[in-house]
């Protein structure tokens, strides 16, 4: 029998039998008890090596214990089991220092493999952190969620740069609260920025602040979002979206946690956490030439992706009560059929969609406590369905190009020459009608209209506000 001391905390005797004999066959040494005032008192005196604790618990639960158990000298792994997995409890877990959050019934193998891995892995002994009583949640119970919600947890833990990949809609900045509020930096501020909003002349002086008279307007000076996130966390939003001279600006403060604010000469230091989000690949971005490589490098120290919720179908139901309490509606029921339809659908906006029909049809219900199918909106076409044969206005293309030759040879009939700018202006109404057809398509969603034209969104907008489109 090796010398690892293993405790395993559980009060159904069948399920601590199963585990017990589980860790037995490693060859560790193990016992077990069914209560966690128990669990503490034999983990101060027998000093285990790791602890399996379950969540729910005759009086005290596992999670309560947690803290006080990775208090200890020396400190165990722990880690956490639960028969009702949510992915509250598994952040929580892991945002406490657990060293992994298994669902059970759980597999012996799969048990024992977790159990090798915690024993022989450094992390298990950093140090935790508590998180806030209202940190943001991840609704839902599906295998992806609980898997993101695991490494949300992990991360919450570390204080390193991480780049939070998804769709739109899937909730990028609520992950990144979630870091945030779980984190040693949860005291501090969490200051947001939307890189694709703000127009490239503003953004330096968003970011980095500026003195009183270093351009027309600036009549006093004014920290900027790096300096307000002193101490706590920034996040960057559509990341991917910064303009070339903020991305050399950002890259240097990342290097040397230093900067100047506009028109000024002092050197500033703060100290702050980096979290990104993008939902375009940035490598991509990087082989174009439109990202630079060495801040992609410095933003992707860490990754979490989030799952599309097409992947996660089974988070409706729960999401959909949830939903419905934010929007001041928990007193509406949804009956079986709206429930089955809004799980059947493909969800292109993810969360967002979802949040939006459902406001949606809550109009539709008016002061009424049933929402049903009728109630629903009509799905937003998905990209596949915008690209359908049929989908498109019989000969369009056509009459387009028939209208264009019929321009041209005009012209060479009347001396050889096409009015000036006819060429700039009509590829402008193409492209203007180009634009204000996808804008319609995807609902006025800028985001899916630059994906679907193959444009950055800063791009879009500026094409938008000269075709007077915003």
């Amino acid at each position: 029998m090796s010398d690892v001391r293993v405790l395993v905390v559980e009060d159904d005797p069948a399920m601590s039998l199963v585990v017990s004999a589980a860790v037995s066959e490693l060859g560790h040494e193990v016992e077990a008890v069914p209560t966690a005032e128990l669990a503490l008192d034999r983990a101060k005196a027998w000093r285990p090596d790791l602890v399996l604790l379950d969540v729910h618990l005759p009086g005290r639960g596992g999670i309560d214990v947690l803290p006080d158990l990775l208090a200890l000298e020396p400190r165990p792994a722990v880690i956490v089991l639960t028969a009702h997995p949510t992915a509250d409890n598994a952040i929580d877990a892991m945002a406490r220092g657990a060293a992994a959050h298994l669902e059970k019934p759980v597999e012996p193998d799969e048990l024992q493999a977790v159990i090798s891995r915690v024993l022989t892995s450094a992390a298990a002994g950093r140090p935790a952190a508590r998180p806030g009583d209202e940190a943001p949640r991840l609704v839902g119970r599906s295998r992806p969620l609980l898997d993101l919600a695991r490494r949300v947890g992990a991360l919450a833990r570390s204080d390193v740069s991480v780049l939070i990949r998804g769709e739109s809609g899937t909730g990028k900045e609520l992950v990144a609260r979630a870091i945030h509020e779980r984190s040693a930096r949860r005291a501090g501020p969490f200051v947001a920025v939307s890189c694709a909003v703000l127009p490239e002349p503003l953004f330096e002086a968003e970011l980095f602040g500026h003195e009183k008279g270093a351009f027309t307007g600036a009549d006093r000076a004014r920290p900027g979002k790096i300096e307000r996130a002193g101490g706590g966390t920034l996040f960057l939003d559509e990341v991917a979206e910064l303009p070339p001279r903020a991305q050399a600006k950002l890259l240097r403060f990342l290097e040397e946690r230093a900067f100047e604010r506009v028109g000024g000469a002092e050197l500033r230091r703060v100290d702050l956490r980096v979290l990104a989000a993008t939902n375009a690949p940035l490598e991509r971005r990087v082989e174009e030439g439109a990202f630079r490589e060495d801040l992609f490098y410095r933003l992707d120290v860490a990754s979490i992706e989030l799952p599309p919720l097409r992947a996660r179908l089974e988070d409706v139901p729960l999401l959909v009560e949830h939903l419905l309490a934010r929007a001041g509606r928990p007193d509406v029921a949804v009956d079986e059929a709206a429930l089955a339809a809004l799980a059947e659908r493909p969800w292109p906006g993810n969360v967002r969609e979802l949040k939006n029909t459902l406001e949606a049809a809550l109009v539709a219900v008016g002061p009424g406590r049933l929402l049903r199918a009728e109630h629903l909106p009509s799905p937003a076409p998905t990209r596949q369905d915008e690209g359908r044969p049929g989908d498109a206005r019989p000969g369009a293309a056509p009459d387009l190009a028939q209208a264009l030759r019929a321009l041209v040879r005009e012209a060479l009939a009347q001396g050889g020459e096409l009015e000036p700018g006819l060429f700039d202006r009509v590829r402008a109404e193409v492209e203007r009608a180009l634009i204000a057809a996808a804008l319609e398509a995807t609902g006025g969603n800028q985001v899916q209209t630059a994906r679907l034209l193959d444009m950055n969104r800063a791009t879009l907008r500026r094409k938008m506000a000269t075709y007077g489109l915003m």
